[in-house]
């Protein structure tokens, strides 16, 4: 499943992003753990501008996998640009 929410973000890269926003929403149906398919719809969401919303998926993809670098950094990216700099250190 990995490759194929990498080859989802394609989509992302041609302004696609409701696709792709659908598909890796398709994914997370299959496997809810799957913490990066959390960590790319939460980007999809920073994207549009739905920084609520990504934060929330981002918190999770963090949960799942506390040791991803990618995963870390996300959430505390999020955290700081929602003004949660505390928590974001």
């Amino acid at each position: 499943m990995y490759y194929v929410s990498v080859w989802l973000s394609a989509f992302s890269v041609v302004g696609r992003y409701e696709e792709e926003a659908t598909e890796l929403r398709g994914i997370l149906e299959l496997d809810e753990n799957f913490w990066f398919a959390h960590m790319m719809l939460a980007w999809n969401y920073v994207l549009r501008g739905m920084l609520t919303e990504a934060l929330s998926l981002a918190e999770k993809a963090y949960s799942l996998a506390p040791w991803s670098a990618q995963a870390i950094a996300v959430f505390a990216a999020l955290l700081r640009r929602t003004g949660d700099t505390s928590r974001a250190e």
